[in-house]
């Protein structure tokens, strides 16, 4: 029985230890025909409204012209979404601009993104620490 709590202890840590890094930005999910990639204008991610610069590519590398884009910012350990729709605005080629994109409290933030062209579809989801 003892065994028993010390793995489910020790197996709580590292669960701990994993989630203290998901506040640095990194993509959590990658799925589909894209390379997706974001970063905030301003950095760290603060409360309020913020900027989200995306740029897609497709397999070979090339920038992604022309394509839907959904961002949904959600607070997992609230259960919530962000109080404002995200607009999307392509700005060159494959760089999409994507705002407000609005925190209303600190905490850990998804933010997933949706890209769609044709019938080409992929998924990725990053974690943002908002302070």
């Amino acid at each position: 029985m003892s065994n028993r709590i010390s793995m489910i202890a020790l197996l709580t840590l590292i669960a701990a230890l994993a989630c203290t890094a998901c506040g640095s930005d990194e993509s959590e999910i990658n799925s589909g025909a894209f390379e997706i990639t974001a970063a905030l204008e301003s950095s760290p991610a603060a409360v309020g409204r913020n900027t989200l610069m995306v740029t897609l590519k497709d397999s070979a590398g090339a920038p992604v012209e022309g394509a839907t884009l959904v961002v949904d910012p959600q607070m997992l350990m609230h259960g919530h979404g962000s109080t404002e729709q995200v607009v999307v605005s392509e700005m060159s080629a494959g760089v999409y601009k994507c705002t407000p994109l609005t925190f209303q409290m600190p905490g850990m933030w998804q933010v997933t993104i949706d890209a769609k062209k044709g019938e080409l579809t992929g998924r990725k989801v990053f974690s943002f620490e908002v302070k």
